[in-house]
């Protein structure tokens, strides 16, 4: 994946004072050498400052739970010093952590961009029924885009390092299914296992069990 080079240029501004709490949105103003002297000596007021604290811990968490991440420990009260400082520490986490779970989302989530053709083939046929593979699909009997016995679907996730397949009960309570990027290891896994052992055109011989990426979808 290409490297992103980011510029980070905050949020909507500060709306505050000292003597107010509320503030619109929060902004804080940036560490870079090339700031003005004037801007560079500009600081919040502590009620922007710790809005703006809490704002952005709470950004850093949504992106560290979009990757099935925890997010950060609870945070004690600090001096308007420290407080103005963390922001802008938890403001840069927070820009770095959502360019991180867009890449995991591509990486997981986009799989017309990386999945194979033929396991393509086998997911549209197997669950797709001629149309695009399902990776929601489960029933008592198969689960995942690839149509995986849910008896073997465990083992061979674990085969190869990937998620097993939530149980209804976990799945009541949170757990979400794997992605489509870990049901295609365990789909890989099944292969290396059992060989081709799908009813429908299977990926023996096509050079799909080795994980390459280079022949796409369709």
């Amino acid at each position: 994946m290409a490297a992103v080079a980011v510029t980070v240029t905050g949020v909507a501004a500060v709306n505050a004072t000292e003597t107010s709490t509320t503030v619109a949105a929060p902004q804080i103003k940036s560490k870079n050498r090339k700031t003005s002297s004037a801007a560079a000596g500009a600081v919040l007021p502590c009620p922007g400052a710790r809005t703006a604290l809490t704002y952005y811990r709470a950004a850093y968490a949504r992106h560290r739970a979009a990757q099935r991440l925890p997010g950060p420990v609870p945070f004690v009260r600090y001096d308007c010093p420290s407080t103005q400082r963390r922001a802008i520490e938890w403001r840069d986490r927070a820009t770095i952590e959502r360019l991180v779970a867009e890449g995991w989302r591509d990486f997981h989530f986009d799989w017309s961009e990386w999945l194979p053709r033929t396991w393509y083939i086998v997911g549209r046929c197997e669950t797709g029924y001629g149309g695009a593979p399902r990776f929601t699909h489960q029933n008592g009997s198969f689960v995942s885009a690839f149509g995986i016995s849910r008896r073997e679907y465990n083992r061979d996730a674990a085969h190869m390092g990937a998620p097993p397949w939530p149980s209804y009960a976990e799945q009541a309570r949170g757990v979400p299914l794997p992605t489509p990027r870990e049901q295609l290891l365990a789909a890989i896994g099944h292969y290396r296992r059992f060989g081709d052992g799908w009813t429908c055109p299977g990926p023996a011989g096509s050079g799909a069990a080795s994980y390459g990426i280079e022949t796409r979808y369709p």
